[in-house]
């Protein structure tokens, strides 16, 4: 029988005289002690019977009580500790709903359901209680899958240039991000090899010319609106290489035209 007298006074929640008997009679305290436990990036929650936070978490845990068993509780909040501190899962901070406390663990607030949808990285999931449930393995090759990087020097090269041309302040990218640069890495050279003979730079190498897709991008939609428009889905777009940047080397007198229209499309 767990003794909620010890989780309060090992726990260091300090109550009034008053309040510390009820404190021991909640059924959701141990769900409590095994989350502040955890420590780092995971919040930790005081019990306090005057706070609205606290009122609900207390009110879904005690639900979910009634639903799922204790251990199977605290083998969630487990699951989720081990996936935000794996290096290899990118689950960021900055990112809304991806790091958060247990009043958003068992169910999302309306306010962090609003920041998940404003957000470019969209977070589909009803709750990570729900979510973490899975099981780990699960969770690691959902959240932590990488596109395989053929060609380092060039995704580096995209990534760099994607913070010069961006004007964003640089962030640790999310696995999502970091497998769109390495998808673009692909496609790119495809294109080069494509289009190489049409090419009137044979002196640029495949990094030196991957300024160009840039600058194609630019030409297309214009500095003022790169900010608030351009993510970096647009790099490994079908229109970005058919289109933005068959255009502008053709403008530029560095792509030849060709009859074969075929050779500008890439896959």
């Amino acid at each position: 029988m767990v003794n909620n007298n010890n989780l309060i006074r090992t726990n260091k929640i300090i109550f009034s005289k008053e309040k510390r008997q009820l404190a021991m009679q909640l059924p959701s305290l141990p769900i409590f002690k095994h989350w502040n436990e955890k420590g780092k990036p995971l919040p930790k929650h005081r019990i306090d019977f005057d706070s609205k936070i606290f009122k609900r978490v207390n009110k879904i845990a005690e639900k979910l009580l009634r639903k799922y068993s204790l251990e199977n509780i605290k083998k969630s909040i487990d699951v989720y500790y081990e996936l935000v501190n794996n290096p290899n899962v990118n689950l960021n901070k900055s990112i809304p709903g991806h790091i958060v406390g247990l009043n958003d663990f068992f169910e999302f607030t309306n306010f962090t359901k609003q920041r998940i949808q404003r957000s470019k990285v969209k977070l589909d999931i009803k709750s990570w209680f729900y979510e973490c449930l899975k099981g780990k393995g699960l969770l690691e090759k959902k959240y932590g899958e990488v596109e395989p990087d053929y060609f380092p020097l060039i995704t580096k090269e995209f990534i760099r240039l994607w913070w010069e041309y961006s004007g964003m302040r640089r962030r640790k990218l999310s696995i999502k991000e970091v497998n769109k640069f390495r998808i673009t890495s692909q496609i790119y050279v495809r294109w080069w090899y494509k289009n190489k003979k049409n090419l009137n730079l044979v002196l640029l190498s495949k990094i030196e010319f991957v300024k160009y897709v840039f600058e194609a991008i630019l030409l297309d939609i214009g500095k003022q609106e790169w900010a608030g428009l351009v993510s970096i889905g647009w790099l490994c777009s079908k229109k970005t290489f058919s289109d933005r940047l068959t255009i502008y080397l053709m403008r530029k007198g560095i792509l030849e035209k060709n009859k074969n229209k075929e050779n500008y499309v890439v896959s």
